[in-house]
């Protein structure tokens, strides 16, 4: 199993990636941090809103 972090702006995901963002209903200007998980050969995707500050938020996530 592989995994890829990435940070994007949601409206320029696509494919499953995007589905994920309107899931979740984020607007197309939100940032967001894109996981990439590979299991048997299939990517998953989880997308994580970042509220505020990127650089507080990442050290915040690392904290916890």
């Amino acid at each position: 199993m592989s995994e890829d972090i990435k940070i994007r702006v949601v409206n320029v995901l696509q494919g499953k990636a995007k589905a994920e963002a309107e899931k979740k209903k984020l607007a197309p200007d939100d940032l967001v941090i894109v996981t990439t998980t590979i299991v048997n050969s299939f990517p998953q995707y989880h997308v994580e809103k970042i509220d505020g500050d990127p650089v507080s938020y990442l050290l915040k996530r690392i904290k916890t």
